[in-house]
């Protein structure tokens, strides 16, 4: 099953009439789910079996610029994730976009590409998190290579977890109320340490989108969606219908590689 999604970004069954249960057992055919103890650690408890991504939760209700749900963890970087929409009010609202910025790395420039190999990004997690959560035992910052190349496919891709920033390019600048400094990554250093400006950030993504265009993801109810954070980025839009509730579950999933 996890060769349906491998390289794919995401992958999609609709029209499906699954339980709680039949939705943990699906999710499991494509590798090993993260425990309770690891939904805990990263920032969400398991409600039953499954994560409610309700629409009645005033932080999920947010816009979230392009990321990959990545948790500030050396061990659980760019998990596998399965959701299942039990509720959709409307398919307009909230929508969710892929860009694949492995395919889009690809297409740069041999200089271009050679610069970025040589970059660094600041990776970690913000302390109003553990204030919030309490037992959440973050790591400090550390630096990691701005490119990474994926365990399987060998393919090269940007190493970019979250940051939300002042921005003109499509899906960068949050609609509504995210933290730049509540995000995953902190900045992203050029070879001789300077940090990126956010119009230089801009300017790639543009690039990237110009490149290979997104994925407009409508939501519909009955659907499974299998995303995989190693090589797509995705981006949320803000939810606007808060009289109704929007549900999704979900559960997390380690990647073939992670014999955690």
């Amino acid at each position: 099953m996890y060769e349906k999604v491998l390289g794919k970004g995401f992958y999609i069954i609709d029209d499906l009439d699954l339980n709680e249960e039949e939705f943990v057992s699906l999710s499991s055919k494509f590798g090993k789910l993260w425990t309770p103890e690891d939904h805990h650690n990263a920032k969400e408890n398991l409600s039953g079996n499954t994560v409610k991504w309700s629409s009645k939760s005033d932080w999920i209700r947010q816009s979230i610029p392009w990321h990959a749900d990545n948790p500030a963890s050396k061990e659980k970087s760019y998990p596998l994730r399965t959701f299942y929409s039990v509720s959709i009010p409307d398919s307009d609202d909230a929508k969710l976009y892929f860009l694949d910025t492995t395919k889009a790395f690809s297409l740069l420039s041999d200089s271009k590409k050679e610069h970025l190999r040589k970059c660094n990004i600041i990776v970690g997690d913000d302390p109003h998190f553990k204030r919030t959560y309490g037992k959440w035992e973050f790591e400090e910052h550390w630096e990691e290579p701005f490119v990474k190349i994926h365990p399987i496919l060998k393919t090269e891709n940007i190493n970019y977890g979250c940051m939300a920033l002042a921005s003109d390019a499509f899906g960068l600048e949050p609609d509504e109320g995210y933290e730049g400094t509540i995000s995953y990554n902190k900045a992203i250093l050029h070879p001789d340490g300077t940090k990126w400006s956010d119009n230089e950030i801009s300017d790639l993504f543009k690039t990237f989108i110009n490149s290979v265009g997104v994925y407009e993801h409508k939501w519909k109810e009955k659907q499974f969606l299998v995303m995989d954070n190693s090589t797509h980025l995705h981006y949320k839009q803000t939810t606007k219908i808060v009289d109704r509730e929007r549900l999704i579950w979900r559960r997390t999933v380690f990647q073939p590689w992670q014999s955690i």
